[in-house]
């Protein structure tokens, strides 16, 4: 996990402090971050400079309000909040299935195992928001989704790739 935080992290451009700042504050973690602040200025006596804030900012990491900086909409765009992605799909995936007939459970499945499994399988906000575009047009397309653990495993999302704008167009 952090191997790929640290990868997209370098080609964003966005640093440490950056990165700690924006997910503390969308997280309303507002003590902890005095407590990193203060950590980082006695180390180094200093935090963000000016123009990592205004590379936060241009990112869309960070904006200013009123002289104070508060999250913005990139932050989620581009990292999301990971421990709420199993969360999500969890909520997406369609809970039952029709077989010969039987309506069968699609997440009677040990939620601690799934949740490792998911945060294994999916490492990225992208990864995340393709399975969940992937979810959502199996079910318009009344897919006969697996178990959710077993979709994760044998990567069933692979199947139902929605179609994209340019398929659209060349199908017309």
């Amino acid at each position: 996990m952090i191997k790929e935080l640290t990868e997209l992290c370098i080609s964003k451009g966005v640093t440490a402090d950056m990165l700690i700042t924006a997910s503390l504050k969308a997280d309303n973690e507002h003590e902890l971050l005095k407590e990193y602040i203060n950590l980082c200025q006695k180390i180094r006596q200093s935090f963000l400079t000016e123009a990592e804030l205004d590379k936060a900012i241009q990112l869309r990491l960070l904006k200013k309000v009123s002289g104070k900086y508060i999250v913005s909409v990139g932050f989620s765009e581009l990292f999301g909040n990971k421990e709420t992605w199993p969360d999500e799909f969890w909520g997406t995936y369609p809970p039952t299935s029709k077989i010969n007939g039987r309506v069968v459970s699609l997440l009677g499945v040990d939620w601690t195992q799934y949740n490792i499994l998911y945060k294994k399988v999916v490492t990225t906000q992208a990864q995340h928001q393709l399975l969940m575009q992937c979810v959502e047009y199996g079910k318009s397309i009344n897919f006969a989704f697996p178990k959710i653990t077993n979709f994760l495993l044998q990567k069933t999302w692979t199947v139902i790739v929605p179609p994209t704008e340019t398929t659209e167009e060349n199908d017309v």
